[in-house]
């Protein structure tokens, strides 16, 4: 999936930035709802800092859970659950 993401701006501490290789951590789109793997690939620039809005490729592992839920406009969150470092929409699907 393709998707806009937003690092929050007080995660500086404990994470490295600016990221420029494709990155691993959970995905969530609630709390009440089990996370799974994910991996993060930014697009364009090739960077990202916390603070703004990039584009990103989103690769996850399918799950049962999520596919009812996965659509354009589908917000979620990313980190290690259930600390969230950042969020991010779904701006297009992929198959």
């Amino acid at each position: 999936m393709i998707a806009e993401v937003y690092f929050i701006e007080n995660i500086k501490i404990g994470f490295k930035f600016p990221v420029m290789n494709p990155i691993r951590m959970s995905f969530w789109i609630s709390p009440k709802n089990p996370s799974t793997p994910a991996e993060i690939t930014p697009l364009g620039i090739g960077f990202m800092e916390p603070g703004k809005t990039y584009m990103a490729e989103i690769a996850i592992i399918d799950r049962d859970f999520l596919k009812d839920q996965l659509h354009v406009g589908c917000e979620f969150k990313l980190g290690t659950f259930p600390v969230q470092i950042a969020q991010g929409k779904i701006m297009e699907m992929k198959k």
